[in-house]
């Protein structure tokens, strides 16, 4: 079963944490012939990575001894509806606080003939597919109109602070969004069964409205956990 806590209240603090628990190592698993994928921007590094421009700087999170890649996953439930939040955490340890990027596909899955009481295999697997998404919002009310349905970006600066892609104003016109490439793990795990590519940009707001503009964004690395 996995972690019921809200997306918004996983701090890349512990992401460690995270990746402890669910035991992810950019070495751990094997990747083999992509079921789906499309063609990968100039310049996506090869391996496990976040890379992206903030504000105009250029900053790499590469997976190394003093980094750590985590499946992520939270999810909420009210009646037949379950709100599903999964993704990619990446955090390095080098700074005191560290600082980190995620991506989490957002969907609400009505669950009212589910036998088990949970999303099926197949419908956390339909959730993950080679296309653009638009940006949604995270406001942990499970049923709302506007709460689920996209996708949503955060990133933890060495001062802590939360920068989303749906707090402030939310808005993200002219923002992407991509899953480029889906590739199954030789060896699925209990918290993870594929390694995604993503490529994305978007604005990135605190919670006083303050705004960062994210450019050229890449990341992958182990994601979509199954129940």
């Amino acid at each position: 079963m996995k972690n019921l806590t809200s997306l918004r209240s996983i701090p890349v603090v512990l992401a460690a944490m995270l990746f402890v628990a669910t035991g992810c190592n950019s070495d751990d698993d094997d990747q083999v012939t992509p079921s789906g994928g499309g063609t990968p921007t100039g310049g996506v590094p090869s391996g496990d990575h976040a890379t992206f421009t903030l504000d105009g700087q250029p900053i790499t999170i590469s997976i190394s001894g003093n980094t750590v890649m985590s499946s992520f996953a939270s999810s909420a439930q009210s009646g037949g509806i379950y709100q599903e939040n999964q993704g990619t955490t990446v955090a390095s340890l080098t700074g005191i606080p560290p600082q980190g990027i995620n991506w989490a596909r957002l969907k609400e899955i009505d669950i009212s003939a589910s036998s088990t009481g949970y999303p099926s295999n197949a419908a956390i697997d339909a959730m993950f597919q080679v296309q653009s998404y638009p940006y949604g919002k995270s406001i942990n009310e499970v049923g709302a109109a506007n709460s689920m349905d996209g996708v949503r970006v955060a990133y933890y600066g060495t001062d802590q602070v939360e920068w989303a892609t749906d707090k402030g104003t939310a808005n993200q016109t002219g923002s992407t969004f991509s899953i480029v490439s889906i590739t199954p793990l030789s060896t699925p795990t209990q918290v993870a069964n594929y390694s995604i590519l993503v490529e994305f940009s978007c604005k990135l707001y605190d919670d006083n409205g303050n705004v960062k503009t994210l450019t050229d964004g890449s990341m992958r690395g182990k994601a979509v956990l199954h129940y």
